[in-house]
């Protein structure tokens, strides 16, 4: 894995540099330009360490930036600064930002941050992969269908030049939408059929592998992200609309499931109070904000 340290401090790089360097390629910077370059570069990192307070450039506008391109708009970029108010943030947050992390920092808790949002960068880059894969059989899939509906429509326009037999037209026309409907349908159930038959028996298996605590966290959770890969309050919550961000996402699932704000922050591996920051961007982007309206008995009204 390779991980981009970005701090205008000697002191700060080099604390960071020893901590990541157990987790793999370490690359140092100390101002935004280079984060920039670096980020945007053939071999981009998989996780960015930024600070906010740099001279020109400060952590936030970099990572504004990093969000709006789509080359970097995936890699996971957690704030690492002096500023513990709780609106540095919710502004880092909002940003874009899946962690927040304050000077003086523990090392074991970086650590443990860094080692969680790999694992979690790592497992994203592998249902892309599948979702690709599937993809393109959807896209081989549907130019055989057009072929066939084409050379049916053909078929179909020659009986009615020789015939001029509507009924008969009429009827092979409504058997045609009818075959593309059942087609469209089982492209779809093949899609979550392989999904559990090619993916969930390799999860059980891990899971018989007596795995750590943290593993087994990350295993819950990459199970129960499959669940709702085709929950219909996923894709409500996921669609432009809503614009949530991913954390935003994981939160409000594991709301909707009953967790408590203490039990998400330890499934997660985050503060409780950088919880209750997603919590209120979530209600905010329901329209709820002000509202004496319970979060979960909302977001399981979505599923309606």
């Amino acid at each position: 894995m390779r991980i981009l340290i970005v701090d205008d401090e000697l002191v700060s790089r080099e604390k960071l540099r020893k901590i990541t360097d157990n987790f793999g390629q370490s690359v140092v910077v100390e101002n935004g330009a280079d984060a920039l370059r670096v980020a945007t570069s053939q071999n981009p990192p998989d996780l960015i360490l930024l600070d906010i307070i740099m001279p020109g450039m400060d952590g936030y506008e970099v990572c504004k930036r990093l969000k709006a391109n789509r080359r970097t708009s995936n890699i996971p970029v957690i704030f690492i600064s002096a500023r513990s108010r709780e609106d540095d943030e919710a502004q880092g947050l909002e940003l874009g930002a899946v962690d927040y992390i304050t000077k003086p920092f523990s090392q074991p808790i970086v650590k443990t941050r860094i080692r969680t949002h790999l694992e979690l960068k790592k497992y994203h880059n592998h249902l892309e992969d599948l979702v690709k894969e599937r993809n393109s059989e959807l896209i081989i899939a549907n130019k055989r269908l057009r072929k066939e509906i084409h050379e049916r429509k053909e078929a179909q326009t020659s009986l009615l030049v020789q015939s001029q037999h509507l009924e008969e037209v009429n009827t092979a026309l409504k058997v045609l939408l009818k075959q593309r409907e059942d087609d469209k349908k089982a492209l779809e159930e093949a899609v979550v059929s392989n999904v559990k038959e090619l993916i969930y028996p390799y999860i059980e298996r891990l899971k018989q592998c007596r795995p750590g605590e943290n593993q087994k966290t990350l295993l819950d959770i990459l199970e129960s992200n499959l669940n709702n890969i085709v929950s219909p309050f996923i894709n409500k919550i996921s669609s432009k609309i809503l614009n949530f961000t991913p954390m935003e996402i994981k939160i409000a699932n594991l709301v909707r499931e009953g967790r408590t704000n203490k039990e998400i922050a330890a499934v997660l591996f985050l503060s409780i109070n950088t919880v209750l920051v997603h919590r209120h961007h979530i209600r905010t982007k329901l329209g709820i904000k002000n509202r004496k309206t319970n979060l979960r008995s909302h977001l399981l009204s979505l599923n309606n």
